[in-house]
C-alpha cells in the first residue's frame, strides 16, 4: 500500500476516535509537540527504523520518553502503531492528523518571514487582516520567522500561496529585467 495512503488512513482513524471521545484538542496538542520533538531529534526516527530493535523495546522507549507528557489516547495509538509495525509512518500520520484538525476547526496556517523581528501587535493585525480576507470564517495561525537575507519587506505564506514583498525579491526582479534588456539590446 502507498505510504501516503497509510498515513492518511491512520490519521483519519485517530481523528475520528479523538472526535468521538472529545479528545480532539488534546491529541492535536500532543501531535504538535510530537512534530516538534521529531524535528529537533532525528535520532528518534532512526531508532524506530532499526529492524533489530524488539517491539517491546520500542514500546518501552516511547513510554519512558512520552508517557508523562501525552494523553492516554495518544499513547495507546503509539503502541498500536508499533505493534502493527507502522512507526515508520508516524511523521506522515502526524502531518495528516494536524491537517485534518485544522480543516475541522477552520484554521489557516500561515508564516510571516521578515528581515527583523515583528511585534505581537503587528502579528495580530496581520492575522486579523487575513481572517477578514476569509470572511472571518477561518482562524489564522501564524508563525513568524526572521531572515536577514530579505533585506527588508516580508514574505507571507498562507496555505499554498506565497506573497513576496521583500526587497531581495524586488532586487532580483530588477536584475532579471536588466539582464534581459542588455541581452535584447545586443541582438
Amino acid at each position: 500500500m502507498d505510504s501516503s495512503k497509510i498515513g492518511v488512513r491512520y490519521a483519519k482513524a485517530l481523528f475520528e476516535t479523538a472526535l468521538d471521545t472529545n479528545k480532539i484538542d488534546i491529541v492535536y496538542t500532543d501531535f504538535v509537540a510530537l512534530a516538534k520533538t521529531y524535528a529537533e531529534n532525528p535520532d528518534i526516527e532512526k531508532f524506530f527504523k532499526r529492524p533489530l530493535v524488539k517491539i517491546s523495546d520500542k514500546i518501552h522507549f516511547i513510554e519512558t520518553l512520552f508517557q508523562a507528557h501525552l494523553d492516554t489516547l495518544t499513547m495507546d495509538f503509539f503502541r498500536l502503531l508499533i505493534r502493527k509495525k507502522r512507526e515508520d509512518y508516524l511523521q506522515s500520520i502526524i502531518r495528516n492528523f494536524i491537517d485534518l484538525f485544522r480543516n475541522h476547526k477552520k484554521i489557516k496556517k500561515s508564516q510571516l518571514i521578515t528581515a527583523s523581528k515583528v511585534s505581537q501587535d503587528t502579528k495580530r493585525s496581520i492575522e486579523k487582516l487575513l481572517s477578514s480576507h476569509y470572511n472571518n470564517e477561518y482562524t489564522i495561525e501564524m508563525d513568524t520567522v526572521e531572515d536577514a537575507s530579505l533585506i527588508g519587506g516580508f514574505v507571507l505564506e498562507i496555505g499554498m500561496v506565497e506573497y513576496d514583498a521583500s526587497i531581495k525579491h524586488k532586487l532580483n526582479e530588477i536584475r532579471k529585467t536588466l539582464i534581459n534588456a542588455s541581452f535584447e539590446a545586443k541582438i
